[in-house]
């Protein structure tokens, strides 16, 4: 599904092999659709990506409400905010972007 590889951005990394992200190597519980979510955005990070292309990779009938509570749920995870945003921006109406600096591992 993912290519092998795994991201480090902070004092995290995220394994895309298979879905797990750790801090200062222990791991951080997350459910599976935040944590590909993540892996999306992080992914994606060199733009915005929107609220419509999240709903068509979630693969169902999703709400705003569930992207939002996916959102709080990596938010969370990563001890970040959304109005002081050190990972996540949200652009209102129309999507999010990872904006930290990350460095792809092999």
């Amino acid at each position: 599904m993912y290519e092998r590889r795994r991201f480090r951005f902070g004092e995290f990394e995220l394994d895309a092999t298979h879905p797990e992200l750790r801090r200062r190597g222990v791991t951080i519980p997350l459910q599976p659709r935040p944590l590909r979510l993540l892996l999306l955005l992080i992914e994606n990070r060199e733009r915005v990506v929107s609220k419509h292309e999240v709903r068509q990779w979630w693969g169902a009938a999703v709400t705003d409400q569930s992207i939002t509570s996916a959102l709080r749920d990596i938010r969370r995870a990563l001890d970040d905010s959304a109005s002081a945003p050190r990972w996540i921006r949200t652009r209102p109406k129309i999507g999010y972007r990872f904006i930290g600096e990350v460095v792809v591992l092999a």
